[in-house]
């Protein structure tokens, strides 16, 4: 697959999470426009007000918990969907 023929396609959210007082939300999201199966994860840091896209990364499943434990220890929250 070329890079112009990529689309992102968002799938389930996976794990939202917020820190008191931070001017954004953290998500983690299927990636289906990578595979069909959910393997690539996108974790994207959304300013709550605007909805913009502030940064994103994208990562493997099983990855998450490498990137969700120092989020965690840094005082984000996950809240439940």
């Amino acid at each position: 697959m070329k890079n112009s023929d990529y689309k992102q396609i968002d799938g389930k959210i996976l794990h939202r999470l917020e820190k008191p007082k931070s001017r954004t939300y953290i998500i983690f999201i299927e990636d289906l426009g990578m595979d069909d199966e959910g393997w690539f994860i996108s974790v994207k840091w959304i300013y709550t007000k605007t909805g913009e896209i502030k940064r994103e990364s994208c990562i493997i499943r099983k990855s998450i918990s490498d990137w969700l434990n120092p989020l965690l220890r840094d005082g984000w929250k996950e809240i439940q969907l």
